[in-house]
C-alpha cells in the first residue's frame, strides 16, 4: 500500500535550511573535539621530548662547556627572516611555510618558545695540559686595593703576609705599606704608627723571623741616598728609627741584606757616584754597626744583584757596576768571613732579578741580562754547582725587572716590576707541585774546594 500523501512531499526551503544548521553544528563538535585531542598530545609529546633532552644534556654548571644566553639558536622566525641561498645560484630559494589553522600557529609558537631557548654549549678552548710533576705559572686574581704598578720596593713575608714597602713609578717614590695575605690573596693597606720611613726605593729589608720584624735599610728617592735604619713591628704595626752606634754604612741603594744568628748583613750597593763592595754588619741586640773585614777574592764593586742565605752562606748573583752586566757568583762563608769565587760555565748576566734559596736551589727569576728584559726561570745546583733548566708551564710573567720574589705554601710568588716601558701590579705564582719537595732539602753541602 502506498504511503501519505505528507510523508512522500517533497522537503521545503525551511526544512533543508534547519538540518544544514544541525550538520554543521555536529561537524564543529566534533573538529573541536579531535582538535583538543590532538593538541593535548602534542602536549604531552612536547613535554616528554622537553625532559628526554634535559636529562641527556650536559650539566650546565660543568666546567667543560660553557652556555651564552647570547649564542642561542635562532627562532623560526628569525631563520625566516633570513633567507637561505643554495650553492647554485639558479636554483630559487624554497617557499616560505603556509599556516592554514590557528592551532598550527599555536604549536608554532610552543615549538619556537621551546627551541629558542635551547642553550648553546660553547666549546672551551684548547689549554696545554701540564704533567703532574710540572711546575706552573698562573696569574693570579687579587681582591681589595694593592699597590699602584711599581718597581724597586720590597716584598717580604711575615705568618703568611706580604708586606709591600717603598717603590716608585714615573712620578717619584713612596712611602706606602701594603699587605696581602697569601691564603686570600687579599691587598689591605693597614694603619701604622710610630716613625714612618720617607719615600724610597731600592732599599732592603729583612725579616727577623723570632722577634717577627722587618729590618728596612738604606734606599733613597730621586738624588737622595740614606743610610738609615727603621723597624717595623709587625704585632703593633710601629715603624721605628733605630738610634745605632759603631761605623755606620755609607748611604746606598741597590744593596742587599741578609740577618743571620741575630746579625744584619750589607753587601754592596751603590752611592750614586760609585759602585760598592764593601760588608757591614749590625750587631741586632745592641745595635752596634761593624766593618767586616773579609779574606778572599772579593767580588767586583756592583748594585742591583741579589744576596740569598743558604745555610751560613750569603750567594752573591749578578748585578752591575754601571757599566757591566754581570753573571758571577760568590760565596761569603758568614763564619771565617772569606769569599769563594764559583766557576761557572756558562756564566748568565742578570741584573735587577729576584732570587731565593729552595732546598739545594737558588730559583732565579725575571731582571735584565745586559741586553733586554727576560721572564726565564733559572735554577742553580748548589750541589753541582752549575743551571739547569726545567720546562715550566702555564702563562709566565711578562719580562720584567726590579721585582719581588717571595715563597709561601711551597709557591713563589712574584710582584710588581718593570720592562723599561710599563710598572706592573700583577701577582704571578709559580706552583712548584711535584718539586714542592725541595723546600725540606736542608741536609746538603756547598763544596767551597
Amino acid at each position: 500500500m502506498s504511503q501519505p500523501l505528507q510523508q512522500r512531499r517533497r522537503p521545503s526551503e525551511a526544512d533543508q535550511l534547519q538540518q544544514r544548521v544541525m550538520s554543521t553544528m555536529s561537524f564543529n563538535k566534533m573538529k573541536r573535539s579531535t582538535s583538543s585531542t590532538t593538541s593535548t598530545l602534542q602536549s604531552l609529546a612536547t613535554s616528554r621530548d622537553y625532559h628526554e633532552a634535559s636529562s641527556n644534556s650536559i650539566n650546565p654548571l660543568s666546567p667543560s662547556l660553557r652556555w651564552s644566553s647570547t649564542q642561542r639558536r635562532p627562532s623560526e622566525d628569525q631563520r625566516q627572516q633570513q633567507p637561505s641561498y643554495p650553492n647554485n645560484p639558479s636554483q630559487p630559494p624554497p617557499a616560505p611555510k603556509q599556516h592554514h589553522s590557528s592551532n598550527n600557529n599555536n604549536n608554532s609558537r610552543r615549538d619556537r618558545t621551546k627551541r629558542s631557548h635551547d642553550p648553546v654549549p660553547v666549546s672551551k678552548p684548547a689549554i696545554t695540559v701540564a704533567p703532574a710533576p710540572a711546575m706552573y705559572w698562573s696569574r693570579t686574581v687579587t681582591y681589595g686595593h694593592g699597590p699602584r704598578p711599581i718597581r724597586a720596593h720590597t716584598s717580604v713575608v711575615v705568618h703568611g703576609v706580604m708586606y709591600v714597602f717603598g717603590g716608585t713609578d714615573n712620578k717619584g717614590g713612596f712611602a706606602k705599606l701594603h699587605t696581602l695575605d697569601l691564603d686570600t690573596f687579599t691587598w689591605s693597606k693597614p694603619t701604622v704608627y710610630g716613625d714612618i720611613p720617607p719615600p724610597c726605593r731600592a732599599h732592603s729589608a729583612t725579616v727577623h723571623e723570632q722577634e717577627s720584624k722587618i729590618y728596612l735599610f738604606g734606599g733613597g728617592d730621586g738624588p737622595h741616598y740614606y743610610s738609615h735604619l727603621y723597624v717595623l713591628d709587625t704585632k703593633s704595626m710601629t715603624w721605628s728609627r733605630l738610634q745605632t752606634t759603631g761605623p755606620n754604612p755609607s748611604p746606598r741603594r741597590a744593596h742587599v741584606s741578609v740577618i743571620w744568628q741575630n746579625h744584619l748583613y750589607i753587601f754592596g750597593g751603590g752611592d750614586g757616584i760609585h759602585a760598592l763592595n764593601d760588608v757591614y754588619c749590625l750587631n741586632i741586640k745592641e745595635n752596634v754597626w761593624s766593618l767586616v773585614e773579609t779574606s778572599g777574592m772579593k767580588p767586583t764593586s756592583r748594585g742591583y744583584h741579589t744576596g740569598t742565605l743558604v745555610g751560613d752562606k750569603l750567594v752573591i748573583y749578578g748585578g752591575s757596576d754601571g757599566h757591566t752586566c754581570f753573571g758571577d757568583v760568590h760565596l761569603l762563608d758568614l763564619v771565617s768571613f772569606r769569599w769563594h769565587s764559583v766557576n761557572l760555565e756558562p756564566q748568565v748576566p742578570r741584573l735587577s732579578h729576584s732570587s731565593i734559596c729552595i732546598g739545594s736551589y737558588l730559583f732565579v727569576t725575571g731582571g735584565h741580562d745586559g741586553t733586554h728584559y727576560c721572564n726565564d726561570l733559572l735554577m742553580l745546583n748548589f750541589v753541582t754547582m752549575a743551571w739547569e733548566i726545567r720546562r715550566v708551564y702555564g702563562q709566565a710573567p711578562t719580562a720584567r725587572g726590579y721585582h719581588t720574589m717571595v715563597m709561601y705554601d711551597s709557591r713563589l710568588i712574584v710582584f710588581g716590576g718593570y720592562d723599561g716601558k710599563h710598572y706592573f701590579d700583577d701577582v704571578y705564582i709559580l706552583d712548584l707541585s711535584g718539586n714542592a719537595y725541595l723546600v725540606q732539602v736542608n741536609n746538603f753541602v756547598i763544596d767551597l774546594d
